[in-house]
């Protein structure tokens, strides 16, 4: 790679032909390199407090950066060649996640003294800049958190169409705005030209520590920090009319996804276009894809499987597939597809009886029996069919997950709307779910599902005390809902 980017640094300034793709995860180590080479040195905040200087602070910045390729609405502008040109990374923000209190990086930037006071300056402008109250109309926001351009291509367009493919995405994201905060002088007068408003700005002078220093002393003419923010108009349909396709479900329909087009960018904006995405039963054909599915969207955000570091253990994550398998085995998950047939999203559910005791928990030495032992006392304190004396059978909902670049269009609605025709079908009366993570348990209450439970992980102690799991924040407690049929 370095040989690669030399080759950049060294050719004349030139229009060049590119095109705009995402980001894969197997670009992490090109595309760290680049931001080392093109963001790091030159981003205001890191110059100004000698973030570089610090080992432990400028491995955390590179872990905040690379983590956004998880989402999959990062893109990268590519050369003929196959050079990188420039990337920007982008987020969805969402009205009930910035409800939550607290920084994204909770307490993890601690042994970051460098890294965690520029967290704290983003945490404050984010809280001051207010958006949600700004707009209470807007629920869906698209964030772009970093934009770098090597410095040969600079002046070129590039910033340009990343934003403007960035734009394409979040229209077919149903986001309502994009949303950006500028440390730098030139990344806000960028932005400013391509139409985005400011809503808030605070000067570095007026930023000040406990003892009234000024805490970042950046380079003129980086002086302030501003917010700009882009509306966008989202065109949004009713799906009513759509054609039947499930024939083995009570309820027939068809869902509605916006397309993720190539992205391939050639000066022009693709139009965007629609399509549908079916629920399907899993079949046994299915069940590498469905595992490999998991492993890539699933275990990496399980706030139980991160605060006991399963994914390091491979003996528990034998056992944990073990689980997922045997889940399959009953022949009551579902899949959401697209027209490519990838799988977009699984829901994995199993049949709980009153009458009949679940004696599949063989104890071993693994950490997922930690997991097994929670979610057993669980169980057994929410009381289900103590609570509800007339129900005898129900479906549960053991795992959901859904593709990242899919989330909060739908696909978990879908999932669960299914699950329901299919837990009539099985004679069942109530559906079941134990939601240990603080986002599940929000989408089961949007779908009207009423808890009946909930423990906080602080309570759940070993013989000597100790709190067994300490999941990141906002994953405080896991909680039991059950929606009656």
């Amino acid at each position: 790679m370095d040989a690669k980017f030399n080759s950049i640094v060294k050719s004349e300034k030139k229009e060049n032909s590119y095109s705009i793709i995402p980001i894969s995860t197997n670009e992490k180590p090109d595309v760290a390199e680049f931001l080392r080479k093109f963001f790091f040195c030159d981003e205001p905040l890191n110059v100004a407090i000698k973030l570089l200087e610090e080992k432990e602070s400028t491995q955390k910045l590179e872990d905040y950066c690379i983590d956004y390729l998880r989402y999959g609405l990062t893109l990268m502008a590519v050369s003929q060649s196959g050079d990188i040109m420039g990337v920007i990374l982008n987020n969805i923000m969402r009205r009930e996640d910035c409800k939550i209190n607290g920084n994204e990086n909770g307490d993890e930037t601690e042994n970051c003294s460098k890294f965690k006071d520029i967290v704290v300056l983003l945490d404050k402008i984010k809280g001051e800049a207010n958006l949600f109250t700004r707009y209470p109309n807007v629920n869906r926001v698209m964030e772009i958190k970093i934009v770098a351009v090597n410095e040969v291509y600079r002046g070129q367009g590039v910033c340009k169409a990343l934003v403007d493919k960035t734009k394409e995405l979040a229209l077919k994201m149903e986001c309502q705005m994009i949303y950006v905060e500028c440390t730098s002088h030139f990344s806000a007068k960028a932005v400013e030209r391509l139409g985005f408003q400011c809503i808030y700005s605070l000067a570095y002078q007026d930023y000040k520590n406990g003892q009234g220093e000024v805490v970042f002393s950046t380079h003129l003419p980086h002086t302030c920090a501003k917010v700009l923010v882009l509306p966008l108009l989202v065109e949004r349909k009713s799906t009513d009319h759509l054609p039947t396709l499930f024939k083995d479900f009570n309820k027939n329909r068809k869902y509605l996804l916006f397309k993720d087009s190539t992205l391939n960018y050639s000066g022009k904006m693709e139009v965007s276009s629609k399509y549908l995405f079916n629920v399907e039963p899993i079949t046994q054909s299915d069940r590498q894809e469905v595992i490999s599915f998991l492993r890539k969207f699933f275990y990496r955000d399980e706030p139980l499987i991160i605060a006991l570091n399963i994914m390091d253990d491979v003996e528990a994550m034998s056992k944990f597939e073990d689980y997922c398998n045997k889940l399959l085995n009953e022949e009551l998950s579902l899949k959401a597809v697209n027209p490519n047939g990838d799988i977009i999203g699984v829901i994995l559910n199993g049949i709980k009886c009153k009458l009949i005791k679940n004696d599949d928990d063989i104890e071993d030495n693994t950490k997922f029996q930690e997991i097994k032992s929670l979610l057993r006392k669980i169980d057994q304190e929410a009381n289900v069919f103590g609570l509800y004396p007339n129900v005898c059978r129900l479906i549960e909902i053991d795992i959901v997950s859904v593709d990242f670049a899919y989330r909060g269009r739908g696909v978990c609605q879908a999932l669960f709307e299914k699950t329901k025709d299919l837990a009539i079908k099985q004679k069942c009366s109530m559906i079941y779910v134990e939601c240990s993570s603080y986002f599940s348990a929000k989408a089961a209450e949007k779908l009207g599902y009423h808890c009946i439970y909930t423990m906080f992980y602080k309570d759940y102690v070993n013989n000597k005390g100790e709190e067994i799991f300490k999941p990141p924040s906002p994953h405080n407690y896991s909680k039991v809902y059950v929606s009656p049929i």
